[in-house]
């Protein structure tokens, strides 16, 4: 009956063996090198609030282990300190290297203890001169220096003043090599399609001078430099040897919000449907950033960074609102604009949830954000090709219209010359001559001369008329329905009366201040 027992367990005991080859109570074993371990589960941590504990207080301090919805270790912008612990133990042939994926870490100083005794201490972060590091990769690889059939206990100290984050892995340096070779090619695919649409852009805006354009190229520039800050490419190539550079991390987010609001006033046409406050939001959106942009740099607290976000939120609340206010008013650029921030927006949204832990954590959760503001800026330079096309049409529209107003003008003044030629020409012809008959009968024949003189009074008149008729004819364009009505009866009985031809004049009802269409 006992055998019969220790054959029942076997299986469970070997079911309990394969779900756990990776860890042996609290401590991580580590067998096989050809994939990195991702080790969250893991580890375990500890709340430093004033920053004071050292490695020999933090051995007595009680750690404990991140909750399922926090597996990712992301504990926000934070003044606080954090403690890591993790124990392991190395069953493979290679030497094995621990990576923190998050780049933008200031202070990073890991604490290696065998059996309680601490036999070397190692530092990274982005202070960290890039020619001290173990690994010179833009993540922060580290050498755990822990032999084969080993165990050691680390101790991670964490310190940021962006959100902490510590995904960490554990592998070996080819299978970390052959992981992050990929990775590194999609990273490069997506600044050099930044880059690409940013210079491209830029030579439209030297042959349009088109302000949109040049917003465009600083919201792209832009963002793409704060994703090369924060994947760590910019310390890598940009300035490896400047550390100073990475104080002022914030510039990049806050170039962002500006260029962004700057593109969509301008790209939208702001003014144009909120002439009284899209000016007076925007400067002040600007001044607050500016404003909290230098609070960020004098190092006053982890919450100026959270204030940046908070910017950074209401901003894009701002800019999709005011699209859909615009897009409602008819503009056919504000729907493509609409469509290019959904896209980013969406990225946004997957990549805070990866970030929660309310979905899986994998390559196209963690640069989905990268995903949706390349598929954004790809769809904005669409949209904004599609606006000049717009501009040009209305350009043309309207040159073909003045071109008819010119071709009407030249019309008029053709037959204003014909009729000063043949009637006024006439007119003050018989006038000249009539002048010089009075001249001549002047003494002679007084009461001829008065008849002559009457017949130039009544020429003069007639002249006079038709220089009002001309004039009027020039100006009908402009001329409002009423007084063309009016004009009309007058010259319709004056034209018939003499004639003692009965006139009665009819009109549809208009409105007062209609006027006459340009045809």
């Amino acid at each position: 009956m006992k055998k019969y027992k220790h054959k029942l367990f076997f299986p469970f005991i070997l079911l309990f063996c394969v779900f756990s080859q990776n860890i042996l109570g609290n401590t991580l074993v580590f067998r096989s090198s050809d994939h990195p371990l991702a080790i969250g589960k893991n580890i375990t941590y500890f709340e430093d609030k004033l920053g004071r504990e050292t490695i020999a207080s933090i051995q007595h301090k009680p750690f404990v282990s991140p909750t399922e919805s926090n597996k990712n270790l992301n504990f926000g912008v934070t003044s606080s300190v954090y403690w890591f612990k993790v124990t392991i133990q190395n069953q493979s042939l290679q030497p094995l290297f621990l990576e923190i994926g998050e780049p933008v870490l200031d202070s990073i100083t890991i604490f290696i203890l065998r059996n309680k005794q601490l036999v070397k201490t190692k530092y990274a972060g982005i202070y960290v001169p890039w020619e001290k590091r173990d690994v010179q990769t833009n993540c922060h690889l580290i050498d755990l220096a822990l032999p084969t059939h080993h165990t050691q206990t680390y101790y991670i100290r964490v310190r940021n003043t962006l959100p902490l984050l510590l995904p960490a892995s554990v592998g070996s340096a080819q299978a970390f090599l052959e992981d992050s070779h990929s990775k590194d090619l999609l990273q490069g695919m997506y600044l050099g399609v930044m880059l690409i649409m940013a210079f491209y852009n830029l030579i439209i805006w030297f042959s349009t001078q088109e302000k949109p354009y040049i917003y465009y190229v600083l919201y792209t520039l832009s963002l793409g430099l704060f994703f090369a800050f924060n994947k760590g490419f910019a310390q890598e190539y940009l300035w490896p040897g400047n550390l100073d550079f990475n104080r002022y991390t914030s510039v990049f987010i806050t170039a962002v919000i500006g260029g962004g609001l700057l593109f969509t006033d301008s790209f939208l046409e702001a003014r144009k449907y909120l002439p009284q406050y899209s000016k007076v939001i925007l400067y002040c959106f600007l001044l607050i950033i500016v404003a909290s942009l230098g609070v960020n740099w004098a190092q006053i607290g982890a919450w100026t960074t959270n204030l940046i976000h908070l910017e950074a939120i209401i901003a894009v609340i701002y800019i999709v609102f005011l699209a859909i206010y615009i897009s409602w008013k008819g503009s056919k650029p504000a729907r493509f604009f609409l469509i290019a921030w959904g896209f980013l927006l969406v990225g946004a949204i997957i990549f805070t949830m990866q970030l929660s832990g309310l979905v899986a954590s994998n390559s196209f959760t963690k640069n989905c954000f990268q995903i949706g503001s390349i598929l954004e800026v790809t769809l904005l330079s669409f949209a904004l090709a599609y606006r000049i096309n717009l501009y040009r049409q209305e350009k043309e529209r309207l040159q073909t219209e003045l071109i008819t107003q010119l071709q009407e003008k030249e019309q008029i003044r053709k037959r204003i010359a014909r009729d000063l030629h043949d009637d006024l020409g006439s007119t003050l012809s018989s006038i000249s001559m009539l002048s010089q008959l009075a001249d001549r009968f002047f003494e002679k024949d007084p009461e001829r001369v008065y008849g002559i003189i009457k017949r130039i009074k009544d020429s003069s008149l007639r002249v006079q008329d038709h220089l009002s008729d001309i004039v009027w004819a020039a100006r009908h364009i402009d001329e409002e329905f009423s007084k063309t009505v009016v004009k009309m009866r007058e010259f319709a009985i004056e034209m018939l009366e003499p004639k003692n031809v009965n006139c009665h004049f009819y009109t549809e009802d208009q409105p007062p201040s209609s006027r006459l269409p340009n045809q």
